[in-house]
């Protein structure tokens, strides 16, 4: 636990000991948050009355700051004007705690309709919105798509930058993989492997979830859709003088007979996001999710920053590639009737067999990477799969949301190298034929 997190979640710590061993560790390390809790702790234990009543970060602070009003009060010599002193102390810290604790009962005894609120006034706010600029960091593999996040990963760090009107120009990238909208044609690069891809369609989606935050008008509907009709997700929300904290644990979306997909993206895990609004200007200032597995929960994307209303230039969306790469165009053709009307185990063998005889054209309009990649690197995946042994092809199964089958698979390279793994197969496109979206 940070700082950051403390603070966020202090109003549920004070008065509510024994306090969790991570809680324990963090006041012990950082004597600034000791001596809050502390100073917050004093206060609340002074006043706690006989029958406990759990208070919230408004009426603590109600109350810390009564007593600070009266903090400088001076007894005389007379014991009634002392007593009358002390009861009025008390007869107003009673009317706080009764009037805070009744209006936070109403607004607590149904906080998904809270959120809903939260969420609307954050979408009205954002009307006024020209352009946005954010940085975050997600457990990710550099190079994979946007929508790949995984709990044992290293946080790679991204930018999304977003120009609203007419145009709506946006781009998202991390280290190796960049993708961008210049208001007509989305580009997708991956530098690893010199892949560059122009889609004049729209209709393909190289960004998944994070497109949400790209667009931040989707992802608050969404949320005031979840709110109005989820009997899944539960709701909490904690409010300071500058921010309102709004916590979400959602289930994973999908089917997980075969858990093969759960926990590696946002929507196929058992989750819990923290949104923080500004109480000012109602727009959101941070976002952080936690994927739960085994009792256990690990930030697997924080937003570290949020700009509104910065200038972005025409360059700031651009995408430059290296010396000899060009911009291929994506035909939505699929002109292969060999991969159409059979299953996908059948789709798995045909398509290694291919790789084993090096029958390449046979299979380069079910497998992007051998059209739309670079020169170097086609050849470089040539030299590694061709002429593979195939020691066995599994049994299809389907996992969380992914709307294909994956196809367990051995083979032995030529090098004598050993890989096991599942072929993702796809044939939701017009032409029904089934393409590699990954596995290799």
């Amino acid at each position: 636990m940070n700082c950051k997190s403390f603070q966020k979640e202090i109003v549920d710590f004070v008065g509510n000991e024994p306090l969790p061993s991570e809680i324990q560790k963090h006041l012990s390390e950082c004597k600034d948050c000791a001596e809050e809790f502390e100073k917050q702790r004093r206060i609340i234990s002074s006043l706690k009355p006989r029958i406990e009543v759990k208070a919230n970060k408004e009426l603590k602070n109600s109350i810390i700051n009564k007593l600070e009003e009266n903090e400088n009060i001076k007894p005389n010599n007379k014991k009634i004007f002392f007593i009358q002193k002390i009861i009025k102390v008390a007869a107003s810290v009673l009317i706080i705690i009764t009037l805070s604790y009744f209006l936070n009962f109403i607004f607590l005894s149904n906080p998904a309709k809270a959120a809903e609120k939260v969420f609307e006034n954050s979408l009205k706010a954002l009307k006024n919105i020209k352009s946005l600029f954010v940085k975050l960091n997600v457990r990710t593999i550099e190079n994979d798509n946007f929508e790949l996040i995984g709990t044992k990963y290293d946080f790679a760090e991204h930018t999304i930058i977003k120009e609203f009107g007419n145009n709506g120009k946006w781009k998202i990238e991390k280290p190796l993989r960049v993708v961008a909208f210049d208001g007509k044609s989305q580009y997708l690069f991956v530098k690893n492997i010199e892949l560059a891809i122009k889609d004049d369609s729209a209709k393909i989606e190289f960004v998944s979830w994070l497109k949400k935050i790209l667009n931040p008008e989707e992802l608050l509907s969404m949320e005031i859709n979840n709110a109005k009709n989820s009997k899944d997700s539960k709701y909490k929300i904690n409010k300071t003088d500058s921010l309102i904290i709004l916590t979400i644990e959602s289930k994973a979306k999908g089917s997980f007979e075969n858990p093969y997909l759960k926990n590696t993206s946002i929507e196929q895990s058992d989750c819990k996001i923290i949104y923080t609004f500004s109480v000012k200007d109602s727009l959101l200032r941070d976002l952080e999710l936690y994927v739960k597995e085994s009792n256990k929960e690990t930030l697997v994307l924080d937003i570290e920053s949020i700009e509104y209303n910065k200038m972005l230039s025409h360059s700031d969306f651009e995408i430059q590639l290296p010396n000899g790469i060009i911009w291929k165009s994506n035909d939505e053709k699929i002109n292969n009737s060999k991969f159409s009307n059979i299953s996908a185990k059948m789709a798995a063998q045909l398509f290694f067999e291919a790789l084993s005889k090096s029958n390449w054209k046979e299979i380069e309009d079910v497998f992007v990477f051998l059209n739309k990649s670079s020169d170097n690197s086609i050849k470089e995946f040539k030299d590694d799969f061709g002429g593979l042994d195939i020691l066995s092809i599994g049994e299809p199964f389907k996992s969380g949301l992914f709307p294909g089958m994956f196809v367990p698979y051995e083979i032995k390279l030529k090098n004598g190298e050993i890989q096991k793994n599942n072929l993702a197969l796809r044939n939701d496109n017009p032409f029904k034929v089934w393409i590699v979206d990954g596995g290799l």
